[in-house]
């Protein structure tokens, strides 16, 4: 008799880019700190026209943005009091100023939108993050390209991004030289194993 079943077609090194890309995305938000993630990010660049494709763009406050969520959370604690009173002097009341109570809490709503906006929009930082799942270590090269392509978009003058940490991820971990050349350009090596990733230091 036979068999209807077919062998499982193997994974394309696409498919596999992807994974990781994703499966590190998660780990930058659940381990690392990081708020969010852009995956196959477009980012301009100084010396190509078309730009160039980054894995992963990863972003949170930093620490001026964490004061000012924090204002505009206290400012929307703040605006409840006088907004209820304002309205219920309004309707119930027998004084004027339940009105100017009422504008005054709108105000402190309008300063806690705004704090909340300045904060998420102006000051955050972002990491640059390239995957590579390949068959072999990761090398010193690699990493050059990566560092070029990030410097390109520093110097383009675009300020939607403030790149503060970059890191490599490779699947199958990296050479003795390409560790080197990465703790001497402050990047974060991360190699992908059984459980997760693992933070790689052991460089001589």
């Amino acid at each position: 008799m036979e068999s209807n079943i077919e062998a499982p077609q193997a994974e394309s090194s696409h498919a596999k880019g992807l994974r990781l890309e994703k499966e590190f995305s998660e780990f930058m938000k659940s381990d690392l700190g990081w708020e969010k993630t852009i995956n196959r990010k477009q980012m301009r660049s100084h010396w190509n026209a078309a730009g160039t494709n980054v894995d992963i763009i990863a972003e949170r406050p930093n620490e001026k943005g964490e004061r000012f969520k924090r204002v505009s959370r206290a400012y929307l604690w703040l605006c409840i009091t006088p907004i209820l009173y304002g309205v219920y002097e309004s309707y119930y009341g027998d004084s004027e100023i339940g009105l100017p109570i009422f504008y005054l809490g709108i105000f402190i709503e309008f300063l806690a939108l705004g704090s909340k906006i300045y904060g998420d929009r102006l000051n955050k930082e972002n990491a640059w993050v390239e995957c590579k799942s390949l068959k072999g270590k990761a090398t010193v090269k690699q990493l050059q390209i990566m560092i070029a392509e990030r410097n390109a978009y520093l110097a383009s003058g675009d300020s939607e991004y403030k790149i503060v940490e970059t890191y490599f991820v490779s699947e199958n971990g990296f050479v003795e030289t390409a560790l080197q050349y990465a703790h001497d350009m402050n990047i974060f090596c991360y190699q992908k194993t059984d459980i997760g990733f693992e933070y790689i230091t052991n460089w001589t």
